[in-house]
């Protein structure tokens, strides 16, 4: 690195029913050519064989594995951040997978830049990590406006942030009511009190699911009805708030029209055309 630094970086995992791919994805950590890096891994009361393939791992020493009950990917993350140590949280989806200078060249970005936040694009893959396209992110310069203005997550995935830990702290933490949009919700925070910077290339890769949350369009929908209801009476963000319903709405009418769901789609686009009226 051009710069040594030997600050410690935790890497927190939370963990339900990954069995089929956390190996890999734990691999790709302690492939990291950083060394300076903890690893903890929370089982958030898993029912396949996730805490059997982690504690059959060669190097599981290296590995802090904490069990709960079943609360929430949002509540594992939480625990997670709570017992880290680092000064910098790494928050790694168990199907993800880090490319090996993932970590060394995000710490090299937030100290040459003086940030608290960064971010890298993604390398969206199937189930087997075959690559399917490159998810490249906001320009920071333009974080807040993709927040506001397009009503998606300016990151690409939670797997591609490293953060100072003070700063995720600070904001308040994930909120576990929320069931998708939950880093939407951090990133929202987090703009407001953080400098935030990118590494413009692909360094995870982001592994499509069949069946997972970030699929289901009902409960994207309840959260980001949340989010809006939350941040209604909030100075910073009342100004971007009416842009912000707008192009929630519009992506649900997208959405609605390509899966055939009617009565959806005549819901926000009543909604949608309202806003734009008000908005006139």
């Amino acid at each position: 690195m051009p710069q040594e630094i030997t600050t410690l970086v935790s890497v927190v995992i939370p963990c339900y029913n990954c069995g089929r791919f956390i190996e890999e994805t734990l691999q790709s950590v302690l492939g990291q050519t950083y060394p300076y890096i903890e690893i903890i891994v929370v089982d958030d009361g898993s029912t396949d064989d996730s805490v059997q393939r982690i504690n059959a791992m060669e190097q599981a020493a290296r590995i802090r594995l904490v069990k709960q009950p079943n609360a929430g990917v949002s509540a594992a993350r939480n625990k997670g951040i709570a017992l880290a140590t680092g000064e910098y949280i790494a928050v790694l989806d168990a199907d993800d997978w880090m490319y090996p200078l993932n970590i060394e060249k995000k710490l090299q970005a937030l100290v040459n830049e003086h940030a608290d936040f960064v971010y890298s694009q993604a390398e969206v893959t199937d189930e087997q990590l075959k690559p399917v396209k490159i998810f490249r992110g906001a320009d920071p310069a333009r974080f807040s406006e993709e927040l506001f203005v397009f009503a998606q997550p300016p990151v690409p995935s939670p797997s591609s942030v490293l953060v100072r830990r003070q700063t995720i702290i600070d904001a308040g933490l994930f909120d576990p009511s929320l069931s998708v949009a939950a880093d939407l919700d951090m990133w929202i925070r987090i703009s407001f009190r953080a400098k935030v910077t990118k590494v413009d290339e692909p360094l995870i890769r982001y592994r499509l699911v069949v069946g997972s949350m970030n699929t289901n369009i009902g409960k994207q929908i309840s959260d980001l009805e949340s989010i809006m209801h939350r941040y209604r009476n909030e100075p910073t963000v009342r100004p971007w708030l009416g842009r912000f319903r707008k192009a929630f709405y519009y992506s649900i009418i997208g959405n609605s029209w390509h899966t055939r769901n009617a009565g959806r789609f005549v819901k926000y686009f009543l909604r949608y055309t309202a806003e734009t009226i008000k908005g006139h």
